[in-house]
């Protein structure tokens, strides 16, 4: 198998060590192949052969990276707290299958230097059966609101993403308001071919 590294990589010094570890399958971090896989390895015929970066003349004129420059954050004051961030795994002791949910809630914060009040919430879901991985599935959702005075507006999102065998099914539903009206609501179905992948 070669692999390559893109723009990532590490330097090894002399000495330290390192893991190896071979998957079938990283879910929930990466969507499964569309049929289950399995791997042979013969450890006694297998070898790690890492490149070799050699040494450069600009090498000593490289300097470190410095401590990042960021502003402070912006003064703001609670209306209503958040929850803390939630991360769950869930299964389904009838069917087998696992769902991972992590979820954030903002809460309601006033921004006083322009009066702003912003609201926000997030979930994302990823649900597959262990024996099917063309069920595996993953739906994130967003709602945002905005207010200032008697104006406010709300979003929501939602899109969810179905690695059926054949094709990458995604699904959106999105609804804008200011205030009671509703300024637009949307539902869009796209297939992609899953193409090696």
């Amino acid at each position: 198998i070669r692999l390559k590294l893109r723009s990532c990589g590490q330097r090894f010094e002399k000495g330290q060590r390192i893991r190896l570890a071979i998957a079938t399958s990283h879910w929930p971090i990466v969507f499964p192949s569309p049929e289950r896989a399995s791997l042979s390895i013969h450890c006694a015929a297998s070898r790690l052969i890492l490149p070799v970066r050699k040494a450069n003349a600009v090498d000593s004129k490289l300097v470190p990276f410095l401590k990042p420059e960021s502003a402070r954050p912006m003064a703001t004051e609670t209306i209503k707290p958040g929850k803390p961030f939630c991360r769950e795994v869930i299964t389904n002791q009838a069917t087998g299958e696992t769902t991972f949910r992590m979820a954030s809630d903002a809460g309601t914060v006033v921004h006083p230097h322009t009066g702003m009040v912003i609201s926000a919430k997030h979930s994302d879901t990823l649900t597959m059966h262990p024996d099917d991985p063309s069920s595996a599935r993953g739906t994130s959702n967003w709602e945002k609101s905005y207010a200032r005075g008697n104006w406010n507006v709300h979003i929501a999102l939602s899109a969810t993403v179905r690695a059926l065998r054949d094709v990458w099914r995604i699904e959106t539903h999105i609804v804008a308001k200011e205030g009671d009206k509703l300024l637009l609501e949307r539902d869009d179905v796209k297939e992609f071919a899953r193409d090696l992948n």
